[in-house]
């Protein structure tokens, strides 16, 4: 067995954290044979700009998004990290209630929550984790 130990920060780190932005990373390498590991119910962004580019790739699921007891918001926030997660609350009869306010982390949450008739979607400015918090700080 081989383990390497490295050091150093990744070598690629997308602008916003969408599978857009990580294909516009891996499309300029033509000739890279590339290991995914992604979420069990991705999109089909990233597979479908690799196969446009020619890159070849191998997807393995490593997690899949599940909701737990939770069928009501009653809270101030309701913050969404995945446009998955929005669908798995709504897919278990989730209700959010009209003074919730709903944060989403990116574009394709904001779609998946306005296909579920949410409203009044705040938005955080880049699909990152800062962002989303000082999109939060911004609604407080």
């Amino acid at each position: 067995m081989f383990i390497r130990y490295v050091s150093h920060p990744c070598d690629f780190i997308p602008s916003s954290y969408t599978s857009d932005e990580l294909a516009n990373l891996l499309c300029g390498w033509s000739d890279a044979n590339l290991l995914i590991l992604r979420a069990q119910k991705g999109n089909s962004v990233l597979s479908s700009r690799l196969d446009a580019a020619g890159i070849s790739y191998t997807q393995i699921p490593v997690y899949d998004t599940t909701i737990g007891q939770v069928r009501a918001i009653h809270e101030d926030f309701a913050i969404f990290g995945s446009a998955q997660g929005v669908h798995a609350f709504f897919q278990q009869a989730g209700h959010i209630d009209p003074h919730t306010q709903v944060l989403a982390i990116g574009p394709y949450t904001q779609a998946a929550l306005a296909a579920h008739h949410i409203q009044n979607i705040q938005v955080a400015q880049q699909a990152t984790i800062s962002s989303l918090i000082k999109k939060l700080e911004e609604c407080l």
